[in-house]
């Protein structure tokens, strides 16, 4: 639905500039974000805490571009330029240092999403100890039968666990 908002914004809008454009955008993702934080509408806290990070860098990508297209010098107006009523020039430090602010976040995001596949493979091998053992045994405990009992122990308590953490995050009790 956001993506689809997002389109709409970028196809109708057009006639009134790209600033507004990405004001609109700004304020779908906003909106998006108090939506994802008030109905969490992910099972899982980490597709949640994925969510509300990927939408949190969007707002700040989106925030610190709005600074270069404020920038009037990027529309051939200089700011000795005596015609124009409005001017604002992005100094070069400023520049540089919005860029780093979006290669950060990005980079954040991205360090965390890779963070969460690595864990989702984790729990891939975890499906494979249990479903196809002899699978397991092969390739990931080296056809070692201890190693494998110790990994199918050790998946039992995480499973075990990860199915207490959801039914407790479910349950919205808080606890003091």
């Amino acid at each position: 639905m956001r993506k689809l908002i997002l389109i709409a914004v970028c196809i109708f809008v057009t006639n009134f500039g790209v600033l507004t454009q990405a004001l609109i955008a700004l304020l779908v993702l906003v909106l998006f974000l108090v939506l994802t934080a008030r109905k969490r509408p992910f099972i899982s806290e980490p597709l949640f805490d994925l969510e509300a990070l990927s939408l949190a860098t969007a707002m700040i990508t989106v925030y610190c571009g709005l600074f270069y297209l404020a920038d009037t010098t990027q529309l051939g107006i200089s700011h000795f330029d005596k015609s124009s009523d409005i001017t604002f020039v992005l100094a070069k430090d400023s520049k540089t240092f919005l860029f780093a602010g979006i290669v950060t976040v990005n980079s954040i995001y991205f360090l965390y999403w890779l963070f969460r596949v690595f864990s989702e493979m984790e729990a891939l091998r975890g499906f494979i100890l249990k479903t196809f053992p002899s699978l397991y045994l092969v390739c990931f405990a080296c056809g070692d039968k201890d190693q494998a009992y110790v990994d199918k122990q050790k998946n039992r308590v995480l499973n075990d666990n990860e199915g207490h953490k959801e039914e407790l995050m479910r349950s919205n009790t808080v606890y003091y």
